[in-house]
């Protein structure tokens, strides 16, 4: 037996007997019970030690945290779904850094995760979880890895409360000049000038959209080929006095305001 179901059936908990431990398990599906505690989970892990995949989604989970080592009771764990659970803290996040393997994480629903916006969970997520290669089931390319956690050092620059993967981040990246916060001091809409070729056009557009759907209005725009568009941006002022040149819009995940210091 590799896989093992016990969906729906209100468990408020798992006890564990570590006189009846099974070495074959690989993944549990535990989703839509009655959980709260991180306790529970670990104690899976010491009655299946080759845990490597556990779906626990649809639990009221209130913390990732626990007493257990989880590098001993859960050292296998690759794959883990904790969506619509009650977290409320960043902390819990951090906690599940220290789980050795895990690399896939599902999780979109949480107390912790309602004030922000899709794209701001998915650089916050990032930048928190070095080891993480997909999350909500889309794989992590190295462009939006490295955009997320430059985003991540951007966010925190202007906060009090930094967490310690901010001072890691920064020995990476370095230093880097905090951007504008669209959302708070600077309008969604703002007006560019678009060229290509002899063909130009002054529009408004939402600096909220990623790249890649600027890029299909562009497609539209200018009725090009997308796999043929490259898009760069140029500050006028900035390139004027020598202290900038054009700047490829490359990665496609990226929404426009976080590109440069910027487009407003």
């Amino acid at each position: 037996l590799e896989e093992l179901q016990i969906c729906s059936n209100n468990y408020p908990s798992v006890s564990s007997t570590y006189n009846c431990i099974h070495n074959n398990l690989k993944r549990i599906y535990i989703y839509n019970n009655n959980i709260t505690d991180w306790t529970s989970i670990c104690n899976l892990g010491h009655l299946f030690p080759r845990l490597e995949t556990l779906i626990a989604s649809d639990n009221p989970l209130k913390t990732f945290h626990s007493d257990d080592n989880v590098e001993i009771c859960l050292p296998k764990l690759h794959t883990l779904s904790v969506d619509r659970v009650q977290i409320s803290e960043w902390n819990d996040i951090i906690a599940l850094t220290k789980l050795p393997c895990l690399h896939a994480l599902r999780i979109y629903s949480a107390p912790l995760l309602k004030a922000y916006q899709k794209d701001e969970r998915f650089f916050l997520l990032l930048g928190y979880m070095k080891d993480l290669k997909k999350l909500n089931g889309s794989d992590i390319t190295a462009s939006e890895r490295e955009a997320s956690e430059r985003r991540f050092i951007r966010y925190y620059s202007q906060r009090d409360d930094k967490p310690q993967r901010y001072f890691d981040l920064i020995e990476k990246h370095g230093n880097l000049k905090p951007l504008v916060d669209i959302q708070i001091r600077a309008p969604y809409l703002t007006q560019v000038r678009l060229i290509y070729n002899q063909t130009t056009y002054d529009k408004e557009i939402d600096v909220r959209q990623t790249v890649q759907q600027f890029k299909k209005y562009l497609q539209e725009t200018f009725q090009l080929p997308l796999n043929r568009l490259r898009v760069f941006h140029v500050d006028d002022v900035a390139f004027n006095m020598g202290l900038a040149g054009p700047e490829e819009l490359k990665y496609p995940q990226r929404v426009l305001h976080t590109y440069v210091d910027y487009i407003a």
